[in-house]
């Protein structure tokens, strides 16, 4: 089963827009002013993401270095999670990575990082 690296950085959440006015993500992308300018940037979202989910709502986002990246504002709550499977998902129930089961997560993390075929699948379960 694939899990995120443990990140020992403070992950930084932004929009996809956002990457062009950070310097370092458009030296980590190869983005280049030409393409700026021609607006050729470089879509995060043309391969498969990964997904977060919170309250049965479905966010894609990928990771560049310590960067999480998404074409959409995230929520409180998805921060919380991404940060609650970057530290290691613990609590997480024990379940089989199928899109059946992530089709009937209320809360949970989708993730290949970029790498493969195969999401690891991890639903967040509330201590009782």
């Amino acid at each position: 089963m694939k899990m995120a690296k443990e990140q020992s950085k403070q992950l930084k959440f932004i929009t996809e827009q956002d990457t062009l006015i950070i310097p370092e993500l458009v030296e980590l992308c190869c983005i280049t002013q030409e393409d700026i300018e021609n607006g050729e940037i470089q879509d995060f979202f043309a391969c498969d993401p990964d997904y977060v989910k919170s309250d049965g709502y479905s966010t894609p986002f990928v990771t560049v270095d310590d960067y999480i990246i998404s074409p959409f504002e995230l929520e409180p709550t998805d921060k919380v999670l991404i940060k609650w499977y970057f530290r290691g998902a613990e609590n997480r129930k024990n379940e089989k990575n199928s899109w059946e089961i992530w089709s009937k997560t209320k809360d949970g993390i989708a993730y290949r990082g970029g790498v493969g075929y195969v999401y690891d699948i991890a639903v967040y379960s509330y201590k009782k």
